[in-house]
């Protein structure tokens, strides 16, 4: 990720303001490669002056989080992210219900459909179908 730090910092450097698509793919790039905090610290960059984090935004650093296990840390910031007003999305969703039912919490499904509004796709009853299978011992053979 040096090369894409080192071309936003020169963006930033020569007076160009990156938009939240460009800091987002980089965002996405540091959660992939599990650099949470860097991540975070562009993150917050955006809210201190730069562009508005859109819900793609907040999707990477969801999935990200999920899958360090920190899952009061997602939950925060899903709060965060519909307090400010975002929707979250199906990507939002099936990463939730995929990453809690990993983490054996599978009721966030429907607190997920309560809270936001959102129809769940056949991806993500798909996904809670074969975490509860998995809490109950079913194995595919």
């Amino acid at each position: 990720m040096g090369d894409a730090d080192s071309t936003l910092h020169e963006m930033l450097k020569v007076g160009l303001v990156p938009d939240h698509v460009t800091y987002t793919m980089v965002i996405h790039g540091h959660c992939r490669n599990g650099d949470l905090e860097m991540a975070f610290r562009l993150f917050n960059m955006m809210h201190h002056g730069g562009p508005t984090p859109s819900v793609i935004t907040y999707n990477a650093l969801i999935n990200g989080l999920c899958k360090k296990g920190q899952m009061r840390k997602v939950n925060m910031l899903l709060k965060t992210m519909i307090d400010r007003g975002l929707v979250p999305d199906g990507i939002t969703f099936n990463t939730l219900i995929h990453r809690h039912g990993k983490n054996k919490n599978s009721k966030v499904f429907q607190n997920l459909r309560d809270e936001t509004g959102l129809v769940p796709d056949i991806v993500a009853y798909t996904s809670l179908m074969n975490d509860l299978a998995k809490e109950s011992g079913y194995e595919r053979k």
